[in-house]
């Protein structure tokens, strides 16, 4: 199983500008992922692109509901978020980490095997450390910062680079560290 992800907006505390971010992921099959190639790669052309990359905010609506009736056509399945920083205050934000980092924990017992226990309280001991805003701008996008996603190493398991396959919703280029296998 293949999952894409990808994000769009602004994911700071902020008091001008848009505050609006979303997160996406599209999960595919290893059996579904050969056709939604070669019948994206048959699309791709008709949409619109900046810097040899589709780009959604350049979409209208029938590009679309093209890319939408693919994906539903396909029986694929596709999640987004979407976050209005303007909803939250920094106060909001700290109690929710911390209310999540409490949940990872509270169920633990002596029951529960050694090593997972000290790996949980690892993991909300990072998390807790982590700042408010995990996500930093580089070069005019919002990527995760490294050291972030190192926390999340015990959640999801990167693809293997041998298993890894190019997705070219990007403008052709492999992301192996935005693809993961469940």
């Amino acid at each position: 199983m293949q999952i894409f992800i990808d994000e769009s907006g602004t994911f700071a505390l902020a008091e001008q500008g848009s505050t609006i971010g979303a997160v996406g992921a599209l999960v595919v099959t290893d059996g579904q992922l050969p056709a939604l190639e070669r019948r994206y790669a048959r699309l791709r052309p008709q949409l619109p692109t900046h810097n040899g990359e589709v780009k959604g905010r350049l979409m209208d609506e029938v590009s679309v509901a093209r890319v939408a009736d693919l994906a539903r056509r396909m029986g694929l399945i596709f999640e987004i978020t979407v976050l209005d920083m303007a909803q939250n205050s920094a106060d909001n934000i700290h109690a929710h980490r911390l209310a999540q980092c409490e949940g990872l924990t509270k169920n633990l017992t002596v029951a529960h095997n050694a090593q997972l226990i000290a790996d949980v309280w690892a993991l909300r001991r990072r998390l807790e450390q982590l700042p408010l805003q995990p996500l930093c701008p580089v070069d005019g996008n919002v990527r995760p910062r490294m050291e972030d996603l190192q926390t999340c190493r015990g959640l999801l398991q990167p693809a293997r680079a041998e298993s890894t396959r190019k997705f070219p919703m990007g403008g052709g280029r492999e992301r192996p560290e935005r693809q993961y296998r469940i």
